[in-house]
């Protein structure tokens, strides 16, 4: 269609907008009308007819979405369809969708600044020049009844979109629109993304090959795929007319909120909680709270811990040891342990460490005193023969908490087993003067358990 009357008005497709790439899924169309210098024009409706259509003389592949830059003017919510950029619908492959900007405020008001209407849509996969018709009623006096309709056309270019791939995304299926990047392991994982490429795989955890998605530029992750925190890479392969493939990458990280874990050390500064059973190789913890099983090689915990079930190999609790049932496998060092099921230990069982000998010999020398930090048992022991001179004296004591225990008859021999707890301060004193002994007297610490001192 040839143009008829020429509009008084002036269009322009806005170049700060760039050009249009062929494939573009949301390529978007602005042109600016606006009044020439020094001429006053009034203006009621705007007609904008698009070659719509999969052909190189067509811009989008459908109709698009119209918009417009001020509140005085109101596009049509949805455009015409027609051969006759104006009229009649059709059914043909390529058609005008046509687009009406209707003025809702008093037509009697000059024609204003440059007016942006907005064309969105997908713009199909062939390159060329199409050819835009405009029709507008217009005129030069504020009377809508000496408004005429007058035509004129422009020119927009469809170029090869340069390869890309974008706006990678994790939704959940139920919130297609809504990015996300927490999910839970036992939940599905939407992923979606913007591409002009021909084909797409995607590389998960533990996958030595990638899983082709064909052409889609979206796709579900099934729940529990992801069981821990990864990084997904998406391949975007685009092959041209001669058979040559171009490729693109990009990668989004998930973070799964309950995740499977394999470290190798784990250590933690405050509270552990565990729901249900845990086996460890090795744990160093301030405090353990498990209500399920725990099963560990080796633990160390300098504060509380608390389980249901614990099985060790090996521990030293520092602190509180509380549990229901506890197998050691080996040694286990506990300051305090309350168990209220089972206590089984298969490694070395000591009542008794190995005996210290605190003193053996004749006299003492005087009175001495002991310390221990651990409880024990003093035995004294002196088994003495009759005197070889007149005035010859004896006496192995032992003084605990103001209390004195001494050796009986010299003529038998002599034991007293004394327990001590462990911090209360003990004294011993020897006297031997004039006596012949089989065995010299002597004074042994037993400390109970594993301790030494």
């Amino acid at each position: 269609m040839s143009p008829g009357t020429p509009p008084l008005l002036t269009y322009a497709p806005s170049p700060e907008v760039g050009p249009l790439f062929t494939s573009d899924p949301q390529g978007q169309l602005t042109i600016t009308a606006g009044a020439p210098p020094g001429t006053t024009v009034y203006c009621s409706r705007i007609l904008i007819a698009i070659p719509t259509g999969p052909g190189a003389a067509s811009v989008f592949s459908a109709p698009p979405t119209s918009s417009v830059g001020t509140n005085v003017w109101t596009p049509t919510s949805a455009p015409c369809r027609s051969s006759d950029p104006y009229s009649n619908q059709n059914t043909t492959t390529d058609y005008t969708a046509t687009v009406a900007y209707d003025l809702t405020a008093d037509t009697r008001q000059p024609f204003g600044g440059g007016l942006v209407l907005g064309l969105q849509g997908a713009v199909n996969d062939t390159a060329g020049d199409a050819t835009i018709l405009i029709r507008e009623t217009s005129g030069t006096t504020p009377d809508p009844a000496t408004f005429t309709t007058k035509e004129t056309q422009i020119m927009v270019r469809k170029t090869p979109a340069d390869f890309y791939l974008r706006n990678f995304i994790a939704t959940k299926p139920d919130s297609p629109t809504t990015p996300c990047t927490d999910f839970d392991k036992d939940k599905p994982i939407r992923l979606s993304w913007e591409s002009n490429g021909t084909n797409f795989q995607l590389t998960l955890p533990g996958q030595t090959t990638p899983t082709d998605l064909g052409s889609a530029t979206d796709y579900t992750i099934p729940a529990t795929k992801l069981t821990r925190d990864t990084t997904l890479v998406l391949t975007a392969t685009l092959t041209d007319a001669s058979g040559t493939a171009t490729r693109l990458y990009d990668k989004l990280t998930i973070t799964i909120t309950n995740p499977d874990l394999t470290p190798t050390s784990v250590g933690v500064a405050s509270t552990l909680y565990v729901k249900g059973s845990t086996t460890l190789a090795a744990a160093t913890t301030a405090t353990l709270t498990a209500t399920g099983t725990v099963q560990v090689g080796s633990l160390t915990s300098a504060g509380t811990v608390d389980a249901s079930s614990l099985t060790t190999s090996g521990a030293t609790i520092k602190g509180n040891l509380a549990a229901d049932d506890l197998t050691a496998k080996t040694s286990a060092t506990l300051a305090n342990l309350t168990a209220n099921g089972s206590t089984a230990v298969t490694g070395p069982v000591s009542l008794f460490g190995q005996p210290e000998v605190i003193y053996s010999g004749g006299d003492s020398g005087g009175e001495v005193q002991v310390t221990k930090t651990t409880d024990g048992i003093i035995v004294m022991t002196f088994w003495v023969a009759q005197p070889k001179r007149d005035g010859a004296t004896f006496g192995v004591s032992v003084k605990v908490a103001g209390r004195e225990f001494m050796l009986g008859d010299p003529d038998s021999p002599n034991t007293i087993s004394i327990p001590v707890a462990a911090g209360v301060q003990w004294s011993y004193l020897v006297i031997i003067s004039g006596f012949d002994y089989k065995l010299p007297p002597s004074i042994l610490w037993y400390p109970l358990g594993r301790n030494q001192k």
